[in-house]
């Protein structure tokens, strides 16, 4: 929700000068204990057994809200549950760094760019995949999510004359990757797609495949804020991005 003018005074860390939009997510849950709730932000902090979760969510959230110049709090009791609040301000700004990763001037845009944008979203990764969820969701994007190559399919088939972008992650051989690249080409031509890949990666190291138009490369781990600058570039000219060099 918008903060009124007469709320904003009594959150002293916001700028006075700026209107800020107000996100509340809350549980009933078990809690945060209070001798670990300062370390909760820190990248890879997790009280999961190993191998059942990164700790890098909640810091990955606060990289994008700081980012974004905004706040974000939480307050949690035990056996109560927990209250994470976030301010943003309305009107934001990002570097501009385009999908092929040209980055040029300074690119407002507003906190809710992606209102009425449906992502298709496919990661194997449970975690990573509610991270891409919640980033999309926090700019009022729609997401379609896939955690397997056939359910991305699947999904991009019943959905394909509204999906404007598609996010993947998928690990398959690179001949698969050429096939499904195709097959959403020949029925959405310049639908642009997105793939997360390992440093690596054979996607990454093959020159064909990485100057296949409306093909575009971000690097794991992901860096929100290049995430973030490359979608708000894209919706914001999309014609500029019609091809890779």
């Amino acid at each position: 929700s918008d903060l009124t003018a007469d709320e904003c005074p009594k959150i002293e860390f916001l700028d006075q000068s700026k209107q800020y939009i107000k996100l509340t997510v809350s549980d009933n849950g078990m809690g945060i204990s209070q001798s670990i709730l300062s370390d909760i932000f820190t990248p890879f902090f997790t009280t999961k057994p190993t191998g059942k979760g990164t700790g890098l969510g909640l810091s990955m959230v606060y990289g994008i809200v700081k980012g974004l110049n905004g706040h974000i709090t939480v307050d949690s009791k035990e056996n109560e549950g927990t209250n994470f609040t976030i301010y943003i301000p309305s009107l934001a700004e990002v570097k501009n760094e385009s999908l092929s990763g040209k980055e040029n001037s300074s690119v407002p845009f507003q906190s809710n760019f992606l209102l009425n944008k449906n992502i298709l979203i496919a990661e194997d990764d449970q975690e990573t995949l509610s991270f891409l969820k919640d980033f999309i969701s926090l700019f009022q994007g729609q997401t379609l999510c896939a955690s397997s190559r056939g359910e991305e399919i699947k999904l991009f088939n019943e959905h394909k004359g509204s999906i404007d972008l598609i996010i993947s992650d998928i690990s398959i051989p690179l001949k698969d990757s050429l096939s499904d690249y195709s097959q959403i080409q020949a029925v959405s031509p310049g639908l642009p797609i997105i793939f997360l890949v390992d440093p690596e990666d054979q996607l990454q190291k093959d020159g064909n495949f990485k100057n296949l138009p409306y093909a575009y490369f971000i690097t794991k781990p992901i860096d929100s804020q290049q995430l973030l600058r490359s979608l708000a570039s894209y919706f914001r000219n999309p014609s500029e991005h019609k091809a890779v060099a």
